[in-house]
């Protein structure tokens, strides 16, 4: 009879070690699933906040094209005005935008937006910049609208 108890308590605690592992088989899954939900939980956050840095910056762009307009059209070049230009510009250059140089420079349609083109030398070259264009962490904003040699 002994015999047959130890047989007993061996298959139940065989039973019980199977069901141990199954136990912790479904603790790794379901820690690799966590794992998988926060990383998308956090890249979904960081491409919300991305976004919303975007829309916000070019609701401003507006803004800094009238300061500068108003600048040109100012006669003594007003400090008021000329210091609340390099607030904006402070302002949106810690979130990563970043004018597009492109005076000068060879036209590049993933930049410039070509609004006229006349013939000269050196060919597309962008000769006159009718907007300025920016670019947010190396993403096109807006692009520059251009005069180009063609």
């Amino acid at each position: 009879m002994s015999e047959s108890v130890e047989k007993e308590d061996k298959a139940k605690k065989t039973k019980e070690c199977t069901h141990c592992k199954e136990y912790i088989e479904s603790l790794k899954r379901l820690q690799a699933e966590f794992e998988n939900y926060r990383k998308r939980t956090n890249n979904a956050v960081e491409q919300a906040v991305a976004t919303g840095k975007e829309y916000a910056a070019a609701a401003f762009l507006p803004a800094l094209d009238s300061i500068e307009e108003a600048l040109k059209l100012s006669q003594d070049n007003d400090p008021g005005i000329i210091l609340i230009k390099k607030q904006l510009e402070k302002a949106l250059g810690v979130n990563g935008i970043v004018e597009i140089v492109a005076l000068n420079k060879p036209y590049d349609p993933n930049f410039h937006n070509v609004v006229m083109a006349e013939e000269g030398s050196p060919q597309s070259t962008v000769t006159a910049v009718w907007q300025k264009g920016y670019t947010i962490n190396g993403k096109v904003l807006r692009p520059a609208s251009v005069k180009i040699n063609k």
